[in-house]
């Protein structure tokens, strides 16, 4: 042993893992990084706040007069002008209507409950099935 005590890193602290006797280049301790965490917390916002985000469109109004879609239709080979409205699920035909064009024609009972943009509720009183011409279309 007279030989150890002769070694150039003896008590010489290692400056890699603190431990006597050896330098860092020859240090067998594996090399660890140290991680240090952040508990900054970068939220500005308490856990109470809310922040809701919305946006807004807005649009300057026109001063432009649209008229409504008519077209001419045949209902049953009977030709007639029609309003069309694209957002309506259904066909309604006025009553006066109905008795002018098609009072030989018997309409079934309906159920349905129809409803107008605003809400309102519109009466149904029957309803029929009849061809309807467009056109060249059926």
């Amino acid at each position: 042993m007279p030989g150890i005590w002769k070694k150039p890193g003896i008590w010489k602290k290692c400056t890699k893992c603190e431990i006597l006797n050896h330098f860092a280049r020859a240090c067998r301790i594996k090399n660890v990084k140290e991680v240090q965490e952040d508990n900054t917390d970068t939220d500005n916002e308490s856990e109470n706040d809310e922040m809701s985000i919305c946006s807004l469109v807005i649009v300057n109004s026109l001063n432009v007069s649209i008229s409504a879609w008519y077209e001419n239709i045949r209902l049953d080979n009977k030709a007639i002008k029609v309003k069309i409205d694209t957002g309506s699920e259904v066909n309604i035909l006025p009553l006066n209507l109905y008795n002018k064009l098609f009072k030989n024609v018997k309409s079934d009972k309906s159920n349905v409950v129809l409803q107008a943009f605003g809400g309102s509720k519109i009466k149904t009183l029957g309803s029929i099935n009849v061809k309807c011409n467009v056109g060249q279309r059926n």
